[in-house]
């Protein structure tokens, strides 16, 4: 099963999200802020980081570098504000392996973990 780290600080994506993730068998855990983050980094291996980079009270991207540091093998998905070429290139260099803008797509979200998969882990993929 895929485990999954969701660093949404809204309830809203974030409820909607882990619906999604979890009907396609996917174990989602959800953080709330950086404390949260470095707790659950620290006890549990993670295949997959979803982050928003918009939060305001936290530097996501010093979480990124942190959890790729961490966690070398598995891959990070980086939410960037819309139309934000800056934003998608700083996402990139902290580590982001994929760029999706807001507001998120779900099918987007399942395309690229599909894709992740496929090299990844030897799951069943699930159709879009």
């Amino acid at each position: 099963m895929l485990k999954i780290l969701l660093f949404v600080d809204k309830e809203f994506p974030r409820a909607d999200l882990v619906h999604f993730l979890e009907s396609y068998v996917c174990d989602v855990h959800t953080v709330k802020d950086a404390q949260e983050f470095k707790q659950q980094v620290t006890a549990i291996e993670f295949d997959l980081l979803l982050v928003d980079t918009f939060i305001k009270s936290t530097d996501t991207l010093f979480l990124i570098e942190e959890f790729r540091r961490q966690f070398p093998n598995s891959r990070i998905v980086a939410f960037v504000a819309a139309n934000s070429f800056e934003a998608r290139v700083t996402a990139y260099e902290a580590g982001a392996d994929q760029i999706i803008e807001m507001p998120i797509n779900l099918d987007l979200v399942l395309a690229v973990i599909n894709s992740f998969r496929r090299g990844l882990l030897d799951l069943p993929l699930q159709k879009l």
